[in-house]
């Protein structure tokens, strides 16, 4: 199986990327900007606390998504009421699969701070549920 060119390019020169594969295993770390290859498969960028998904099958260009405020007045809400979308697992900090601007942070529950498989967009509301809560990144 070849390598798969990929450029990650922050909105900040001085933004941390890291790049992790589906169970959160470490790939490789940079500033700004990484050109790098990899395997195909699915990957996440984090990119300022921020995990985004990636199924990398060709020669790609990743741009961290802009997080000005006409997005957050755009996306803010919208989805409160939109059906549950179920994930395989919970990864903190991982981009909203509905809004694609958005953050899911991992819900606990409020007297023993165990962790919910319920979760909400901080932005959007898009509810979502997690199959398993093995904590990923």
């Amino acid at each position: 199986m070849a390598h798969v060119p990929l450029t990650v390019q922050a909105s900040s020169p001085e933004s941390e990327i890291t790049l992790v594969d589906e169970q959160g295993h470490f790939i490789l770390k940079g500033t700004g900007e990484i050109h790098t290859s990899l395997l195909p498969g699915k990957i996440y960028i984090q990119i300022g606390g921020v995990a985004y998904p990636l199924d990398l099958k060709e020669s790609s260009v990743f741009e961290e998504p802009s997080s000005n405020r006409e997005d957050w007045e755009e996306y803010s809400g919208r989805n409160i009421n939109e059906p549950t979308i179920t994930l395989e697992y919970f990864i903190s900090r991982r981009q909203c699969p509905a809004c694609q601007v958005g953050v899911l942070v991992g819900r606990r529950d409020p007297v023993t701070l165990e962790m919910l498989t319920e979760d909400n967009c901080l932005l959007c509301g898009q509810p979502v549920e997690y199959e398993s809560l093995g904590v990923y990144g």
